[in-house]
């Protein structure tokens, strides 16, 4: 029976990500898609020149070696299937998992729905973290020359993944301390409460250094004139988006304390320490009315990936429930609006 469920929730999944290509690929404005078409043309354009990001100028170099000048559509629908198979494994083994049929489907079309549509290299990056860690999250073996193969590889695909890889590190160090079982169980307590003083301490040092910041990115090529844009809607949103992360901690937290091995510091690393301090430091820069969108973009950014992966795990540990097909949904919803309104 469950076998069957797995079957149905791959299926659904695939057809739901098959949907939403149909939808916006094409239709809609991807400025990502039209900025990774010149560098498709270009040899990796301004990444190539910048030394930046080299695996993925590998692979977009070998895209244009493989199907030629204009054909640019084919490699990036190719690109899309590839997400789109990738959401339908996750719904398929998360329920033989034992996770709800729903949230298998949500989840996994929450992860890959963005990132295969405007947040390629983002994306690719992505999947070279989420799935180790998914592995990690299922019975068997602990996988953690792949974890760690796949983050830093993630690196080098896209350079701000590398949060990431300070998960996995900070991970084997928790796991090589000699914490006692019984104190173990106040990891998730103690993790959230650095996150949360590590988050303040971010945010203020972005808004003492704006400037500074301001230089890097201009020799990035990243445009830094837009303002944010603060209204009580801006608040309730992230008080909204505060229940979610608690959500989420919470059933990292409930899934993975009572084990020290190192699936289990991961989750608790990710879920209970850096999704916490990405929150913290979005509403500390949206409360001090921080005025560069795009440190707020970044951050927004960072922590959606944070997000999406905590769900992963969530769905491969076998745990994901309708709360947690809830929460997906809620963030897929607001992954759609980013589509829709730049």
């Amino acid at each position: 029976m469950r076998v069957a469920g797995a079957v149905a929730a791959g299926y659904c999944a695939f057809l739901s990500m098959t949907a939403a290509g149909w939808v916006f690929l094409g239709r809609v404005a991807l400025g990502d898609w039209d900025g990774y078409r010149a560098m498709y043309d270009r040899g990796g354009g301004y990444l190539v020149s910048q030394g930046r990001d080299p695996i993925f100028g590998w692979i977009i170099d070998r895209g244009f070696d493989v199907f030629g000048g204009g054909a640019y559509d084919i490699f990036r629908l190719l690109l899309f299937s590839f997400f789109a198979f990738l959401a339908a494994a996750v719904a398929f083994f998360g329920v033989i998992e034992g996770s709800f049929i729903f949230a298998s489907v949500v989840v996994a079309v929450d992860a890959f729905a963005l990132k295969s549509l405007v947040q390629i290299r983002e994306g690719i990056a992505f999947v070279a973290v989420a799935l180790p860690a998914a592995l990690l999250s299922t019975r068997g073996s602990v996988r953690l020359i792949g974890s760690a193969i796949g983050s830093v590889i993630a690196v080098f695909i896209h350079v701000g993944t590398c949060v990431l890889l300070l998960v996995w590190v900070v991970a084997l160090g928790l796991r090589l301390l000699p914490i006692a079982p019984s104190n173990f169980r106040l990891l998730p307590r103690w993790l959230t409460s650095t996150a949360v003083l590590g988050g303040v301490a971010i945010g203020i040092f972005i808004s003492q250094n704006a400037q500074l910041l301001e230089t890097a990115l201009r020799q990035l090529g990243v445009t830094v004139d837009d303002p944010v844009t603060v209204s009580i809607w801006k608040y309730l949103y992230w008080g909204a988006m505060g229940i979610v992360v608690v959500v989420i901690r919470m059933q990292i937290a409930s899934a993975h304390q009572d084990s020290k091995d190192f699936r289990s510091v991961y989750a608790l690393t990710l879920g209970a320490g850096l999704v916490p301090l990405l929150y913290t430091t979005c509403v500390f820069t949206i409360a001090t009315q921080f005025k560069m969108a795009a440190i707020a973009a970044m951050q927004i950014r960072l922590l959606f990936t944070a997000l999406e992966l905590s769900l992963l795990v969530i769905v491969m540990r076998g745990r994901a429930n309708a709360l947690t097909g809830f929460v997906a949904a809620t963030t897929l919803a607001d992954q759609m609006r980013l589509i829709l309104v730049p």
